[in-house]
């Protein structure tokens, strides 16, 4: 029995193509700012970056 909601088999495999590449992004992304905790908002920035009343 059809409902009429059935998508063709190249659609939905670029679908799950897509959500396995998208996956893979968070993951570099997240493995990028493991790796270099400067990135992180810390009391430590304020020491490369001095204030407005500094300057």
């Amino acid at each position: 029995m059809a409902t009429g909601l059935e998508y063709p088999w190249w659609l939905r495999i670029t679908h799950w193509f897509n959500f396995f590449f998208t996956i893979l992004l968070f993951r570099s992304g997240y493995k990028i700012l493991m790796s270099h905790p400067k990135f992180y908002w810390s009391d430590d920035v304020l020491h490369y970056y001095p204030s407005s009343a500094d300057i």
